[in-house]
């Protein structure tokens, strides 16, 4: 798998198209793909534990009702970037998401009560609400943070496990048409509940202004 990820990733290119972002990669086969930004879902940065040290990172892309050639299904979550530095991926997310700033992101962590739950991944949890998007953030070796459109977010949803109640916490989802489920985990169960009111309503905010 790494042998075919790094021949199907050479020499990635990456260019914009009026319909969209035009990507074309590969070694031993050239593929061309045109990916429609007006169906964009959302996009995730990772940064795997071993390119820490680097600053590396490498950025997926959600768009739904999008597969390539060779995907029978309707969804596809497609690379933005296999591997890049940081001011690279921030151009990058910059141009597809409206200026949003990877590394500005208004991220808060849960409440400490919620070690409970994940005793060593608290601290790096995370989510908060940009001007254009929905951020969170996970991943305790490989760390992950998913931006969603607010204009792209079809439902929100609290959910509180067993052990969540006792401690008074709930977990927000903000559900899109694509792969990109962003969840601000273990949250106090009263911003929990403001959260989810808050994204509800930006959400209807972003769709209107998008249909005018």
């Amino acid at each position: 798998q790494p042998v075919r990820r790094i021949l199907g990733d050479w020499n990635f290119r990456l260019g914009e198209e009026d319909a969209g972002l035009r990507v074309s990669k590969g070694l031993t086969e050239t593929r061309v793909q045109t990916v429609p930004l007006d169906r964009l879902q959302g996009v995730a940065a990772v940064w795997p534990l071993l390119w820490r040290g680097k600053r590396w990172l490498r950025l997926t892309l959600d768009v739904a009702g999008y597969g390539g050639p060779d995907q029978n299904n309707a969804q596809q979550t497609d690379r933005l970037l296999p591997v890049g530095d940081p001011e690279t991926a921030q151009r990058i997310v910059g141009e597809v998401l409206d200026h949003v700033d990877l590394y500005a992101l208004p991220l808060t962590s849960p409440p400490s009560r919620a070690r409970w739950v994940h005793p060593f991944a608290q601290p790096v949890l995370g989510a908060g609400l940009a001007r254009e998007v929905f951020a969170t953030r996970d991943g305790l070796l490989t760390r992950r943070v998913v931006l969603v459109p607010y204009a792209r977010i079809q439902s929100v949803r609290v959910v509180q496990g067993p052990l969540q109640r006792r401690l008074r916490l709930a977990t927000v989802y903000a559900d899109t048409a694509g792969q990109l489920t962003p969840a601000a985990a273990d949250r106090d169960v009263d911003e929990a509940w403001a959260l989810a009111a808050e994204l509800a309503t930006r959400a209807r905010a972003a769709r209107g202004a998008a249909v005018v």
